[in-house]
C-alpha cells in the first residue's frame, strides 16, 4: 500500500510540473517528490527483509543479481522502446518539436548498465537516476548482508551508523553512498521487526538517522523514513485499492512521465489556456495512466517478476 501511495505522490509531482509557478505545484504537489525517498526506505527495509526469508549467503550473490536483473531490465528496456515509440510519433504532431532524433547513440547504450550520470550523460525518463540508485543498492547490500547477519547485532548497527556518515564524504548525487540515510532506518527496521534489534536501540538509532537526515537534506525528507516506518508497522488493515497501485506501482513509476507528462499531458494543454481546466487535465491522466500501466504490468511486468522468483537459493 505504500508503495501504491508513494507512486501517487510522484505522479502528481511530475504531472504538477506543467504548470510552472502556479499555487497547486508550488504548494501542494510540491510534496509528491518526497515519494521517491520513500521507495528508497522500501528497499531498505523489503531487500534485507527478502534476502533473510530466502537464506540469502554470499555464494548466491550471481543468484541475486540475476534475479534482481531478470525482475527490472526487461521492463526498464521496455519503458526505454515506448519512450522512443511516442518520440517518433510526437514528431507527426502539428505541435511536435523538429529537433532530429537520435537514439541509436552512446548515451542510449548507457542507459543498459545506468551508467549515464559517470558520462555526463542524460536519462531519457526523469525518473531512471532512481534506478541507477537502487541498482547500486542492490549490489552493496549484496555484499555486506552476509557480514552484517553474522556479526552481533549492536556491532552491525555500529557498522550502520559508520556507513550514514558516507554520505558526507561521498556527496555525489549520483552514487548510492549519498542516500545511505534513507535506505539505512529501512534497514534498522528490517532488523527490529525480525527481532534482532531491541526496540531502544531501534528507536535510538533511528533518531540519530532522522538528525543526520535533517542535516543532510532537509527536515522534510528527514522525517520520510519516519513516516513509512510507522505506516509499515502500524498499519494492518489493507486497501484494495491502495494494494493494486502498490502491484503495478513500478510500471506506473517508468510510464507516468513519457505517457503521462510528456505525452497526453503536454499534448492536450495546446487546447487548454486555463488553470484550473490543466488541473483537471492532470488528475483526468492519472487513471488513463494506470490502466496502460496495468496493461503493461500483465504482458511486461508480470511474466518477468514471475521468471525472477523461480531462481532459489537453496532449499529451505
Amino acid at each position: 500500500m505504500l508503495r501504491g501511495i508513494a507512486v501517487l505522490m510522484v505522479c502528481i509531482f511530475h504531472f504538477a510540473g506543467t504548470l510552472g509557478d502556479s499555487f497547486f505545484n508550488l504548494e501542494i504537489a510540491f510534496y509528491g517528490k518526497f515519494g521517491v525517498y520513500i521507495f528508497f526506505v522500501i528497499s531498505g527495509f523489503g531487500i534485507p527483509f527478502s534476502m533473510f526469508k530466502s537464506g540469502y549467503k554470499f555464494k548466491y550473490f550471481g543468484k541475486f543479481m540475476l534475479k534482481r536483473i531478470i525482475r527490472i531490465e526487461p521492463v526498464y528496456i521496455s519503458s526505454i522502446a515506448i519512450i522512443i515509440f511516442i518520440a517518433y510519433l510526437a514528431k507527426l504532431s502539428p505541435y511536435g518539436l523538429n529537433d532530429n532524433l537520435d537514439y541509436f547513440n552512446l548515451n542510449s547504450f548507457l542507459h543498459l548498465f545506468y551508467l549515464v550520470d559517470f558520462f555526463n550523460g542524460h536519462w531519457l525518463n526523469v525518473v531512471f537516476w532512481t534506478l541507477a540508485i537502487e541498482f547500486q543498492f542492490y549490489i552493496l547490500i549484496a555484499l555486506l548482508f552476509p557480514i552484517l547477519e553474522k556479526t552481533s547485532k549492536l556491532i552491525s548497527v555500529f557498522i550502520l551508523c559508520l556507513a550514514a556518515l558516507l554520505p558526507f564524504i561521498l556527496n555525489i548525487d549520483f552514487l548510492v553512498f549519498n542516500f545511505l540515510l534513507l535506505f539505512i532506518p529501512g534497514f534498522l527496521f528490517y532488523l527490529f521487526y525480525t527481532k534482532k534489534l531491541k526496540i531502544q536501540y531501534f528507536v535510538l538509532y533511528l533518531i540519530l538517522i532522522t538528525i543526520l537526515n535533517a542535516i543532510k537534506f532537509d527536515y522534510f525528507v528527514a522525517f520520510c523514513p519516519v513516516i513509512s516506518i510507522l505506516f509499515i508497522y502500524f498499519v494492518k488493515k489493507t486497501n484494495k485499492y491502495f494494494m493494486f497501485l502498490g502491484k503495478i506501482s513500478f510500471s506506473i513509476y517508468l510510464l507516468h512521465t513519457p505517457i503521462g507528462t510528456d505525452g497526453i499531458i503536454n499534448f492536450c494543454q495546446n487546447f487548454i489556456s486555463d488553470e484550473v481546466g490543466k488541473i483537471i487535465l492532470m488528475f483526468a491522466t492519472i487513471p488513463l495512466i494506470i490502466l496502460i500501466s496495468w496493461i503493461f504490468y500483465k504482458y511486461i511486468e508480470e511474466p518477468t517478476m514471475k521468471l525472477s522468483k523461480k531462481i532459489i537459493y537453496s532449499k529451505l
